[in-house]
């Protein structure tokens, strides 16, 4: 192949000229083959290289030891489904492929024996579960209605299938290990207006018709409190050793004997107030919520006195979890980091950690005596007791429509469009709001508690492996599915028919959701203990940039930054890190022009063919600094 350097290509596009009239064009990365060779020479030599062809990743997984699931995609109009993949990390090679037909994959449990997936069809929702020796299908469940919700049951073996038929909702118990039949049910109420329901040994807990705990054998039901009903915007339930609270669809914060189901206490609570999140700590439940003023509220109630002991007001949404260090209540916003004194609530500390205005998601952690704020992009540390910064790294991402930023701003309205060109309503942007606040509310407050799950359990070197068969993916793709996400709309032409219109923005938004939940996905598996990675694009020049991993050791602060391939339009996108190996898993085109071919012509837009730099999974040696 004749060198690009040569011909001097700048994110080229070459037109050339097809049958009937389509275009076509021939699609390079920005930096030169003697660039992508300088960098290279410094980088440490890859384990291996997988050819995955013109693809993008939905799902990229450690399953076991040795062991990486990929979820591929075509990189073409649509999107459309390809295969599993099942590496063996140690040999580089693949073991087995598994064919996907439509709809949307989302891996819910990981066993040694088993892999649960569900797939999400336009009419109907599949249930199935593969061998993940051979990768084939051991057994599958399918339910008529593309509207089904799954909860793994783990205490009884089971998972529950949820499904709204004539304002009720049919309950299905079957078994994980051959997909039977064990009981089925029906609850007044519909799935749609309640939260999800929660597993919370010894019970599972619904909100469908009022709050229900039942049987996690047989489903039946063991206690039942129609007059705590909820709806769809409720926070999720909150729970400690032996209580359970419940924000009423009135305002009333109601605190639930968890055992017997006695209502112990019913407090109302301000009117004028959306409640997004309940937060349980020490004896003191924190509230938060916002009002139709976009006024947001943090307050803090004293589960023994049953009363409110104080509340703060900011103008910006609460979107970390909380940390309580030393009589101070840290939080973060997608700009600031905010300390408040925990037994008045006044203000000890307002530090702005970045002027993006949109740095999603935030987490807080508590490590080495500093509170270390990460965002999507700026990841910065303060000491706990001044406040004074201890470090800070800001980092550019990969693409316009590759991070939260650009892909929260606008897609709402893609969505309006497409609801335009369907003639159909679109959702209420304050509704959207008050679900992205939640959603994120939810998502920092998950991934703190499974890091000091692992960290207090002394198991955070096999975490990865700990977060995919322990942790229920289904509730993260139910969060991402609500949060608002897009990408400005292209102009596509007068002459172009409505329907033909419609299909296009569709197509958009399929990629753009591709792109956030693989953002969100890497995100959740981004941190150990002691380290934390981003991916990112180093840029030196216009024909010189990169896709990157900064790796950054939490409590020094101290940063190393690895090339993973030139920018080349959305790969490099997905980055995993095995801490235990040290190792990087990399979807991209990687640091050898040799090894660049390009695709076979395929569709990418109504009236144009692409061929692409065919792409790889690579594994890259990472060292890790002590």
């Amino acid at each position: 192949m004749e060198s690009r350097s040569k011909i001097g290509w700048i994110l080229g596009l070459v037109l050339l000229t097809m049958p009937i009239g389509h275009a076509q064009k021939e699609l390079w990365m920005s930096s030169s083959d003697a660039n992508i060779t300088k960098r290279a020479q410094r980088q440490p030599a890859p384990k291996f290289q997988i050819p995955t062809g013109a693809s993008h990743v939905d799902n990229m997984q450690l399953i076991g030891p040795d062991r990486l699931l990929v979820g591929l995609r075509e990189d073409a109009q649509g999107v459309p489904n390809a295969d599993y993949l099942l590496i063996d990390t140690r040999k580089g090679t693949v073991l087995w492929r598994y064919p996907r037909e439509k709809g949307a994959y989302h891996i819910q449990l990981i066993f040694d024996d088993l892999l649960l997936i569900r797939v999400d069809g336009e009419k109907k929702t599949d249930f199935l579960a593969l061998d993940p020796t051979n990768g084939t299908e051991k057994w599958r469940r399918s339910f008529k209605s593309k509207n089904t919700s799954f909860l793994p049951v783990l205490p009884s073996g089971q998972i529950w299938a949820f499904q709204d038929t004539s304002k009720k909702v049919q309950i299905t118990g079957f078994t994980i290990a051959d997909g039977e039949t064990v009981w089925q049910s029906e609850s007044a109420g519909t799935m749609e207006n309640s939260p999800s329901p929660v597993v919370h040994d010894p019970y599972v807990f619904t909100t469908f018709d009022g709050l229900k705990a039942l049987d996690p054998r047989k489903g039946t039901v063991l206690y039942n409190l129609p007059e705590l009903q909820l709806h769809a915007l409720s926070p999720p339930l909150e729970f400690d050793d032996s209580h359970l609270y419940v924000i009423t669809k009135n305002n009333d914060l109601a605190m639930v004997d968890k055992a017997s189901g006695t209502i112990l206490s019913r407090t109302p609570l301000s009117d004028n107030i959306t409640f997004t999140n309940v937060y349980h700590q020490d004896g003191v439940l924190y509230l938060r919520g916002l009002d139709d003023q976009a006024s947001h509220y943090l307050i803090a109630f004293s589960v023994t006195d049953k009363k409110e002991l104080w509340r703060y007001t900011i103008g910006e949404p609460l979107l970390s979890n909380l940390v309580l260090h030393k009589g101070k209540l840290f939080m973060g916003t997608a700009s600031s980091l905010l300390a408040l004194n925990s037994s008045n609530g006044n203000q000890m500390l307002a530090v702005k950690v970045t002027d993006t205005g949109r740095n999603y998601p935030v987490t807080l952690r508590e490590v080495a005596g500093n509170i270390v704020y990460v965002g999507e992009l700026v990841i910065a540390a303060y000491d706990a007791t001044t406040g004074i910064q201890t470090y800070k790294h800001g980092m550019s991402p990969l693409g316009p429509d590759l991070h939260l930023n650009g892909l929260d701003a606008s897609i709402p309205n893609l969505k309006e469009e497409l609801g335009k060109l369907k003639a159909s309503a679109s959702p209420g942007l304050g509704a959207m709001a008050n679900a992205e606040t939640r959603s994120y509310q939810q998502m920092a407050n998950r991934h703190y508690s499974d890091y000091l799950s692992y960290k207090n359990s002394g198991n955070y070197s096999s975490s990865q492996h700990s977060y995919t068969r322990y942790k229920i993916s289904n509730e993260m793709a139910k969060t991402q599915a609500t949060v608002a996400m897009a990408i400005s709309l292209a102009e596509l032409g007068g002459a172009i028919a409505k329907g033909m219109q419609a299909a296009a923005v569709k197509a958009s938004i399929e990629k753009q959701e591709l792109f956030r939940k693989s953002i969100l996905d890497v995100y959740s598996r981004s941190q150990s203990a002691a380290y934390l990675y981003r991916p990112h694009m180093a840029y030196h020049s216009s024909n010189d940039q990169f896709a990157t991993l900064s790796l950054i050791h939490l409590p020094s602060g101290k940063i190393r930054r690895t090339y993973l391939s030139p920018i080349y339009q959305s790969y490099g996108l997905w980055n995993l890190v095995d801490f235990e190996n040290q190792t990087v898993y990399h979807h991209g085109i990687g640091m050898n022009p040799a090894l660049y071919t390009l695709s076979k012509a395929r569709k990418s837009t109504l009236f144009s063919k692409i061929k692409t730099v065919e792409t790889f999974i690579i594994a890259v040696p990472l060292r890790l600094q002590e």
